[in-house]
């Protein structure tokens, strides 16, 4: 686990010049068009945008190399299984911890219901469960169940941090 966390840091870190890098075309392209670019969420939608180029990293959709003939093998072994040894335990806890920054991130960057932001969640996580289905890896509703309560979780310190 100590590994996962330590590989996860590194991530994050490389994510930065990337993450800074899209995120000055954005605020280039915001300024252009007119639109007011709010300096103190700049640093909030900064780290969201850092955060979603680490998890793209970690799940292994950046890099990718796409394969059909893996996807089409995939497709019969989407599932579901309950995890019943020490390491399947402590990965399931990893795909938990692994949204809960980005559910605490989202609402700040964006002014949505908080049904919105879990289906939004949601939904990215069944994006990456899908595409990794290109590249031979298995398509886990487990880890869509997981990403989302762990959105949820992220979602339940946004609100109890912005109430204060």
């Amino acid at each position: 686990m100590k590994t996962h966390i330590i590989t996860a840091i590194f991530y994050m870190i490389m994510a930065l010049i990337p993450a800074a890098v899209i995120y000055a075309v954005i605020i280039l392209i915001s300024t252009k068009l007119g639109k007011k670019v709010k300096k103190s969420k700049c640093i909030v939608e900064y780290l969201c945008l850092v955060y979603i180029w680490t998890i793209s990293e970690i799940t292994g959709i950046i890099g990718m190399q796409f394969n059909l003939q893996w996807f089409k093998e995939s497709v019969g072994s989407i599932g579901f299984y309950l995890p019943s040894g020490r390491g399947e335990w402590m990965m399931l806890l990893l795909n938990i911890g692994l949204f809960v920054p980005l559910g605490a991130l989202i609402p700040f960057v964006f002014k949505l219901s908080p049904l919105k932001i879990i289906l939004g969640i949601m939904f990215f996580s069944i994006a990456i469960e899908v595409l990794q289905m290109f590249s031979g890896r298995f398509f886990e509703i487990n880890d869509i169940l997981a990403n989302t309560l762990s959105g949820v979780i992220g979602y339940g310190v946004y609100a109890i941090v912005s109430k204060k």
